[in-house]
């Protein structure tokens, strides 16, 4: 196996989970002291300087050309919206219940991708190897989600 480019792309997502694992954990540490919007406002600014960083010392530049595009810019804003409701969801829920909880009903995100894929794009980018693993993280999810229950929530 060599290791090209879409090689790599293939384990990102993996790398992506991992780090986004240890961010539930820590926040599960730190929220409380630090609240929500202290949380996405320093997330923010170094969100800024990250992007600002990248456009300077990397082939990828900041661009708005998009907005020629047609519908492109709402679509960021639908993005952009929806990225920020589902990252207070989980700044909230954390505290509310805990890291684990969250990362577990949270996991349930690639059925509505598909959904969402689907009815809006009409695009069916499913095999029976996504549905079945599909199904068994709904399973699982669900599984949490009915146990926190009967424990008091």
């Amino acid at each position: 196996m060599s290791l090209d480019i879409k090689t790599i792309a293939v384990f990102l997502p993996f790398l992506a989970g991992a780090l986004y694992g240890l961010t539930y954990a820590v926040n599960g540490k730190i929220l409380g002291p630090i609240n929500a919007p202290t949380y996405l406002l320093v997330y923010c600014g170094i969100g800024i300087l990250t992007a600002l960083a990248l456009h300077m010392v990397s082939p990828l530049k900041i661009d708005f050309s998009f907005v020629q595009q047609e519908h492109m810019s709402k679509w960021l804003l639908v993005s952009i919206v929806a990225s920020l409701l589902a990252f207070m969801a989980m700044l909230l829920s954390i505290p509310l219940t805990s890291a684990v909880y969250t990362a577990a009903g949270e996991i349930s995100y690639p059925l509505f991708t598909a959904l969402f894929t689907y009815f809006i794009f009409q695009s069916r980018e499913w095999s029976w190897s996504t549905v079945v693993g599909g199904l068994l993280i709904m399973t699982g999810s669900f599984i949490v989600v009915t146990g926190k229950l009967k424990v008091g929530g």
